[in-house]
């Protein structure tokens, strides 16, 4: 159990540049970049030819990047939804032997 290493307890620092690297040698025309904005201060690679969208999801305020060469749009948390408790898709009608058809025997 000595070479088991523990988990690291910190987030961030993540590096954006090589998505930036790749796509700039695809045919793209958008790269969203789901973050949690901790990471590089700037781009070693910037964006050609594509437009950017940073979103930003959990905890994260802002974006590290000091230039983020597009649009930076943060998450908001909606509220939880149980569908258990939805009753609006019940059928009202059912079964029911009100408005049945006289039977008659000769």
């Amino acid at each position: 159990m000595d070479d088991v290493r523990g988990r690291l307890d910190i987030r961030g620092g993540t590096a954006y540049s090589p998505v930036f690297t790749y796509a700039n040698t695809q045919r793209v025309d958008l790269v969203v970049y789901f973050t949690d904005g901790k990471g590089e201060e700037k781009l070693q690679t910037p964006p050609k030819g594509y437009k950017v969208l940073w979103v930003l999801s959990g905890k994260g305020d802002k974006l590290s990047l000091k230039k983020p060469f597009g649009l930076v749009k943060r998450l908001t948390k909606l509220p939880e939804y149980d569908p258990s408790l939805d009753f609006d898709d019940v059928e009202k009608g059912g079964f029911s032997m009100n408005h049945q058809e006289d039977i008659s025997m000769p």
